[in-house]
């Protein structure tokens, strides 16, 4: 279970549910947990659940949405991103593109797109969670970003969709990774970025 779980330290009963819930979701898939096996992992009734969840659906859409908000908190600033794209590196810039998380929230992300990723294929919701989380925060970064270096002169024009499709290809590979032994550490990913961007053809 997660260290948070070990330690016991909670604040609500409620936040003993979620992440009860994260962890047995993640484990066994959602499909396959009932809010009686939370109950019973919790050693609590199932009653105690409802008074703060009115359904399992309703439990996964409050991790699906914290767990947006944890990537929301390291999304790079896209208009200190515009500004740097006039002298930066391209490996520089791609370190302000993948920011470090606080270790107890990287381990909470990738154990909820674990979730969604078990059920994508089934569950709208879960896919709609991979596309906010993971992918829409990629497109709202480079596009803007690949525009301005378009623009500047510093890259030669190109298919900026497939590019980014790319990139997006890579960032779900990295969160499989990151669910299983193969794990990724911040600068194995910062270079992988670096690479993808030099891609990129220099004008000249």
């Amino acid at each position: 279970m997660m260290k948070a779980i070990k330690k016991m330290v909670f604040f609500s009963l409620k936040e003993r549910i979620f992440y009860y819930a994260v962890d047995l979701f993640s484990e066994f898939g959602y499909e396959s947990v009932s809010l009686q096996d939370i109950a019973m992992a919790m050693d609590v009734e199932v009653a105690s659940i409802y008074e703060c969840y009115a359904s399992k659906k309703e439990l996964r859409d409050s991790i699906y949405h914290h767990c947006v908000a944890l990537h929301k908190k390291v999304e790079p600033d896209v208009d200190e991103l515009l500004h740097m794209a006039e002298n930066a590196t391209l490996q520089e810039l791609s370190k302000l593109m993948i920011r470090r998380m606080e270790p107890d929230d990287q381990e909470l992300y990738d154990k909820i797109l674990l979730i969604a990723m078990h059920d994508f294929s089934f569950s709208t919701d879960s896919a709609k969670l991979i596309e906010e989380a993971l992918f829409c925060p990629i497109e709202n970064t480079l596009l803007p970003l690949l525009n301005k270096l378009i623009a500047l002169g510093r890259v030669e024009a190109m298919d900026i969709p497939t590019f980014i499709r790319l990139v997006k290809n890579f960032c779900f590979a990295v969160a499989v990774l990151n669910i299983s032994s193969f794990k990724m550490d911040l600068d194995a990913k910062q270079k992988g970025y670096a690479m993808l961007l030099s891609l990129l053809k220099p004008v000249g």
